[in-house]
């Protein structure tokens, strides 16, 4: 690997490999750069990263509760018309279940005749077209909803019902 060059009589040993050591050094340097950086990122992220706005990962599970299956004559129908609707509530909060029960004394709180009550109030004022058209049905949707969370934050419940579903419509 040394050559021996000849000048003025002296015997001269020239390295000509001196690029190699370099060579693999830049290369250990790169590949510790491509490993480092993302690391370095993603650490200096998270510090700057205000706390708040960190991402949560919980769970949300959704709690249904079902109310009984509402037959009712048809509003301006003279009785010729009913109607069978299931209503399904969905709620913001599991602990909000015990209040959609009825009244008794292991629940106290209970106030599932008062809401049952208002929402039959609600579907027989509805005629006809307010049963079977798509957009009265988003509209009885929403009334039913906002009618129930009414009663709830009169009993200062916590959470409210977020949707309210239709599992079982028909209207004869």
């Amino acid at each position: 690997m040394a050559d021996k060059a000849k000048g003025d009589g002296r015997d001269v040993e020239v390295n000509t490999d001196k690029s190699k050591p370099v060579i693999i050094m830049l290369i250990v340097l790169a590949v510790l750069v491509l490993v480092f950086t993302p690391i370095v990122t993603i650490l200096a992220l998270k510090a700057f990263m205000p706390q708040d706005a960190a991402p949560k990962e919980t769970a949300t599970t959704v709690t249904e509760v079902t109310l009984d299956t509402f037959k009712f004559n048809v509003a301006h129908s003279q009785g010729t018309r009913f109607a069978q609707v299931q209503v399904v509530l969905e709620l913001s909060d599991a602990a909000m279940e015990k209040y959609f029960r009825s009244n008794a004394p292991d629940n106290p709180e209970g106030m599932g005749n008062k809401i049952k009550s208002e929402v039959l109030d609600i579907l027989s004022e509805r005629t006809l077209d307010g049963l079977l058209l798509k957009d009265a049905r988003n509209t009885l949707r929403k009334e039913i909803m906002t009618k129930i969370n009414v009663i709830l934050s009169d009993h200062k419940v916590k959470g409210v019902v977020t949707d309210v579903y239709f599992p079982s419509f028909l209207v004869q």
